[in-house]
């Protein structure tokens, strides 16, 4: 049967976050290709942008887990939310079986494990993206915060229902633990639901456990780009740390080795922290000779990557498909990125970029002399320059494949 209806379900119809920016991205291009477009979220009321192009959005009005002021209602819809269920169901009833994908992307937040069982349930071809870990760990992230490693241990097992590896105490564990049930039975374990995995990377760590029970398909996540304007990174000076600034981010890694390298001399230009987060205030305090600028926006950007010698991307967790080193690559910007994440897909060391041991200081300062020799990081950028294609991160290359799997999927294809 032809694909006539794609059911896009998120916690948000604004893009607020990497989830969400990629469903709502979709959901734009698959409409301007005249495919019909049900956006479902919990939202109070729906993006106008949406609206404006003619994408019908249904708007549930429920809190989200951290927005409930009652805690107890909170645990409990989180864990299991049947009246969001419901819901949803009544509006999958409108639509016809045959021509019709249920996309889900973000659900955890505000819709419950419940939306699987539903879904799964309608007769209706399902398709969820593995935009994190949940899919198999109660936490998401595969990562020990109190350690500050990234965890080994078999989701559920004994090793890791014993485990005080939550953010933020182990009763919150716990709960994450009760919750992980739900997503076991109907998703983990249901093969009714396809599964989209955005990087070769991300896969690796969950493929023993989910090839056998799904269908998986490759689904490379889109990128808005911007204007194609390419800078020369190796006339300029500037180290620049771009995201949230947490332990797993390694915003604290970054700062604490370009202390070392400032105060030996070791590089000409400023070391930048762009972003905001729970240790901005300690991280401000602790290293005065860092560049703390907050936040930027899309547009005030350019301003920051005019004098960017190289992004540093040290993250400490398996993440799945980082946007910052693909924004900044596409700019001409060589990168520089830790081992534990997806990063290392694209970037090439000693090529286009460079590569270094997640968590060792030591190895990311002999990185960083690596970028401050001019010969090198001139043939380093000079080959970003001339390998990076930016038609494969485009939105209409990500369509193109969306469509292909969307009709695979109705038509009964095979996994690739």
């Amino acid at each position: 049967m032809e694909l006539k209806t794609v059911i896009v379900i998120d916690n948000s119809s604004y893009p607020l976050g990497g989830t969400a920016q990629v469903a709502f991205i979709s959901a734009l291009e698959l409409k301007r290709r005249g495919y019909e477009v049900v956006y479902v979220s919990t939202d109070k009321s729906p993006n106008p942008a949406l609206i404006e192009k003619g994408i019908r959005v249904e708007c549930l009005d429920n809190l989200g887990i951290r927005d409930n002021p009652n805690r107890l209602e909170a645990a409990a819809n989180g864990i299991w939310n049947a009246d969001i269920g419901s819901k949803v169901k009544r509006i999958l009833q409108h639509y016809d079986s045959q021509s019709t994908i249920i996309h889900i992307h973000g659900y955890l937040h505000t819709f419950s494990p419940s939306i699987l069982k539903v879904c799964s349930q309608s007769g209706k071809k399902v398709i969820l993206t593995l935009h994190d870990y949940f899919t198999l760990c109660p936490c998401g992230g595969f990562y020990d915060y109190k350690s500050k490693k990234v965890c080994n241990k078999s989701p559920m097992s004994l090793k890791c229902i014993l485990c005080n590896c939550d953010k933020r105490n182990y009763p919150q564990k716990i709960w994450r633990l009760i919750r992980q049930v739900g997503v076991n039975k109907w998703l983990t374990n249901n093969k009714k639901i396809a599964l989209a995995y955005i990087s070769e990377f991300s896969y690796s760590k969950m493929k023993e456990r989910v090839e056998k029970r799904h269908k998986t398909f490759y689904v490379r996540n889109p990128y808005d780009l911007g204007e194609n304007f390419v800078y020369k990174a190796e006339n300029n000076f500037d180290y620049v740390f771009l995201g949230r600034l947490s332990e797993e981010k390694g915003a604290d890694l970054f700062c604490r080795t370009f202390v070392r390298l400032l105060k030996n001399g070791n590089v000409r230009g400023k070391a930048i922290v762009v972003g905001d987060g729970e240790l901005k205030e300690k991280l401000e305090n602790n290293y005065p000779e860092i560049t703390f600028v907050g936040w930027k926006t899309h547009d005030e950007m350019p301003e920051i990557m005019k004098t960017a010698r190289a992004l540093v991307f040290p993250s400490r967790w398996y993440e799945g498909a980082p946007l910052t080193p693909i924004e900044f690559m596409a700019h001409g910007i060589p990168c520089i990125v830790s081992d534990a994440c997806a990063a290392t897909e694209y970037v090439k060391d000693d090529s286009n970029g460079l590569i270094f041991q997640s968590e060792n200081e030591d190895a990311l300062i002999d990185s960083v002399l690596k970028a401050e020799d001019d010969r090198k990081w001139s043939s380093v950028a000079a080959e970003l320059r001339n390998s990076f294609d930016r038609m494969q991160y485009s939105v209409s290359t990500h369509c193109d494949r969306l469509i292909e799997v969307y009709n695979m999927i109705l038509c009964g294809g095979q996994t690739y």
